[in-house]
């Protein structure tokens, strides 16, 4: 499947010239080729968000027009939803609608539809729009009154469909999300259009999420395990790991030369 960056050059959104310099930008600092144009202004993260619409053939929405519940939020961690911006912004009986400015993680959708026993489906939303939402209902920022989701995708692709939100929360709002200088990142000067930003899961084969994913459901349907069970052994996992993190002693340097 086409990279991002060859996508947004393709398109005419960006120049090759603007692709390399933000190449090399993201070799320096780390983060997503997305974030980093946007971060540069060579594109408008809006303009970014419809040309992944109408590639991936998904519904894109806008800020505007999505009300944040609390009876949805609460069904993914609260880390989840802003370290990898996506949201849940509708449930119907057996399906949930979730908002990201990735279309590309489809890891994650495989394991939310796990975890939340509910088919997944995606909607595109433009980073700044996504992040706007999240610091007003965890940090109680003001955001714009509400209007409509709209379609990004030729006719006969997936419809629109009307979204609401309600924001709650207090604090401070988020932090900018590129990472600081000298993150990790495995790009280079040379690297191809499109490198740090996550690639899509390729048709010859799934992913080994995917593969987890379906055994657990097959265990779960022949009464091996329970699903109640399962997500209780995994909570009590991350706990365990963060209290193991929080207790372990930092050190500072190379202990001292052992005298003889």
């Amino acid at each position: 499947m086409e990279r991002l960056g060859e996508m947004l050059v393709d398109q005419g959104l960006i120049s090759a010239a603007q692709l390399e310099t933000a190449l090399h930008y993201q070799a320096k600092r780390g983060g997503k080729l997305g974030d980093v144009l946007i971060h540069l202004a060579f594109v408008d993260d809006r303009r970014m968000a419809e040309a992944l619409a109408a590639h991936h053939k998904l519904p894109l929405a806008f800020g505007e027009g999505i009300e944040l519940r609390e009876d949805l939020m609460s069904l993914l961690p609260r880390e989840t939803i802003e370290g990898e911006e996506i949201l849940p912004i509708r449930r119907e009986k057996h399906s949930l609608t979730l908002a990201m400015s990735d279309p590309t993680a489809l890891d994650l959708v495989e394991e939310i539809r796990f975890t939340t026993g509910l088919e997944v489906e995606t909607v595109i939303i433009p980073h700044g729009d996504c992040r706007r939402l999240i610091n007003r209902y965890y940090y109680g920022v003001p955001g714009p009154k509400p209007s409509k989701i709209r379609p990004a995708v030729p006719p006969g692709g997936a419809a629109p469909s009307s979204l609401q939100r309600e924001g709650r929360g207090e604090g401070a709002p988020l932090a900018s999300p590129l990472p600081p200088p000298g993150a990790a990142d495995a790009a280079g000067p040379g690297a191809p259009a499109g490198a740090g930003f996550r690639a899509p899961v390729p048709a010859t084969g799934p992913t080994p999420a995917v593969v987890v994913s379906a055994l657990v459901q097959l265990l779960i349907e022949k009464g091996i395990i329970r699903r109640e069970e399962l997500l209780a052994r995994i909570s009590a996992r991350r706990q365990s790991v963060a209290v193991l993190a929080a207790v372990s002693p930092k050190t500072e340097g190379p202990p001292p030369p052992q005298k003889p």
